[in-house]
């Protein structure tokens, strides 16, 4: 029996609250998914394993997984989207509604769309200032000591040149949602567009 499947894909830049709009979709599905089950496939939990299998003794940061990201792209653009749609297909469920999070360059999106034939695109645009807050409150979370605003920018150039603003023109501007401020905002336009789907 062949899969009914159903995805959503988050882009943004870094720190830009995809994981937050994550959990929000999520919780739609699993609530009013009409029998849709959410799998939930992360791109940032990849290239944690793709880091610790190269470099094993080191620490994971940023800076590598963009590191290898890169190498990774360099050497095959379709490695991530095809690693991690392994596990749609490995998945037991036959509906299943697919959150991709995240969705960072114009290749991927594209071989996303070869191997499903439709996906909800969600753009998150978010204040630099509150982003490297956010940024921040993260790594300490994690353990990891904060980073100077300095260091955010360059952490920043791999999401900002071209890569993210070209993604874009993959989403219907009424899923161009700003997170810069309130919550409350961003549950609401996301349960727009989950009523829209679901």
């Amino acid at each position: 029996m062949s899969k009914n499947i159903m995805a959503i894909a988050l882009m943004g830049s870094l720190a830009s609250g995809k994981d937050t709009a994550e959990g929000y979709i999520e919780h739609q599905i699993r609530n009013f998914g009409g029998g849709y089950e959410p799998l939930i496939l992360r791109t940032s939990e990849l290239l944690d394993q793709e880091v610790k299998n190269k470099f094993p003794d080191a620490p994971v940061t940023q800076k590598l997984k963009q590191l290898v990201e890169s190498e990774i792209d360099d050497a095959n653009p379709n490695f991530i989207v095809d690693k991690l749609y392994k596990q749609i297909v490995a998945c037991p469920k036959d509906n299943v509604a697919v959150v991709i999070n995240s969705v960072q360059t114009e290749a991927q999106a594209h071989r996303w769309l070869e191997l499903i034939d439709e996906i909800t695109f969600i753009y998150l645009r978010t204040n630099d200032d509150i982003r490297f807050e956010r940024y921040n409150l993260r790594e300490k979370k994690a353990g990891r000591p904060s980073i100077s605003s300095e260091d955010f920018d360059s952490l920043n150039n791999r999401f900002f040149d071209a890569s993210v603003n070209n993604l874009l023109r993959f989403v219907p501007i009424t899923n161009i949602f700003d997170n810069s401020f309130e919550k409350a905002k961003l549950i609401a336009d996301i349960n727009g567009v989950m009523s829209d789907i679901l």
